[in-house]
């Protein structure tokens, strides 16, 4: 406990007088939470998770995810102060760092972290120009094997999904580095999926590989996985995110009001179409809803 309170006592100092700190109680044990409110009002909570029980630090996914969700906040917090989504440069270097906290996010906590949940330690965390790969102990079981395959999507879709949550509880607009982290994660799979077809070996490779050891040859077409693919495309997020970039500006979240709900009041929903790969040779078409209080 006493290191990660140390941190966010340094990342006060380092915010400011418009920084404070917040710890609340999780089963196993704390979210430390410091917050900087920006002079124009923005939020930008950077969160560091705690479990007693398991180690200090990056112990699971939901840690994982924090901790990529607080370093795209605090690079939105020193864009926003700085200005630098106002130049083209700045806009570039911005969406270069956003994709690198989104790869990270899927090698170290999607296939790093759920590796080690399989007893399979982290070996390496190997980081290149735009690629990146995670190296952890041999998993005999190829279903679980499969899971870490299939996790480092998985993981960024988390990062993706607390990205919204967190825009919509703060009432506060899509900026250009949220923009990017989300489109890099939440369109993860969807660049992974359209590569299959070319000579690169990628996660969604090995999951055929894997399905097809589990279930037999072409038991999971990839023509299938590519035109189901075109599901994730229904989200309205990944649009205004790419607009914000374009137009360097902060953009509403995309929402749409139901009215006033009996008991909830005033309510407002964002919908979305997703595919979910499985590691048991099934792919699901789910489609998502956002619902929330107080539209902004």
């Amino acid at each position: 406990m006493l290191p990660i309170r140390f941190l966010m006592f340094c990342l006060m100092m380092l915010l400011g007088n418009r920084a404070y700190a917040e710890s609340s109680s999780l089963p196993n044990g704390t979210n430390e939470e410091v917050h900087h409110h920006t002079s124009d009002g923005k939020k930008f909570p950077i969160t560091l998770s705690f479990d007693s029980q398991i180690s200090p630090l990056f112990h699971s996914q939901h840690t994982g995810t924090d901790l990529a969700l607080s370093t795209m906040n605090g690079l939105a917090c020193i864009s926003h102060k700085h200005g630098w989504h106002n130049s083209i440069i700045g806009t570039l270097a911005n969406t270069v760092l956003s994709f690198y906290i989104a790869l990270l996010n899927h090698e170290f906590t999607g296939h790093g972290l759920k590796g080690q949940e399989f007893g399979a330690k982290i070996k390496d965390i190997h980081i290149g120009l735009f690629t990146g790969s995670a190296g952890n102990g041999w998993i005999p079981n190829i279903q679980e094997n499969d899971i870490r395959t299939i996790n480092g999507n998985q993981a960024n879709t988390v990062l993706a999904d607390k990205i919204t949550n967190q825009l919509l509880q703060n009432r506060q607009a899509i900026s250009p580095v949220i923009a990017a982290t989300y489109i890099f994660s939440a369109g993860n799979q969807i660049s992974y999926i359209f590569r299959l077809g070319s000579r690169e070996h990628c996660d969604m490779k090995s999951h055929v590989e894997n399905m097809y050891l589990l279930y037999g040859k072409d038991s999971l077409p990839v023509s299938r996985m590519k035109a189901f693919n075109y599901l994730d495309l229904l989200n309205p997020m990944l649009f205004a995110s790419l607009y914000s970039i374009i137009a360097r500006r902060d953009v509403r979240v995309p929402t749409y009001r139901l009215g006033i709900l009996p008991g909830l009041g005033e309510t407002g929903i964002i919908p979305l179409v997703r595919l979910i790969l499985t590691p048991y040779n099934v792919l699901e078409k789910r489609i998502d809803s956002i619902i929330y209080r107080c539209c902004i």
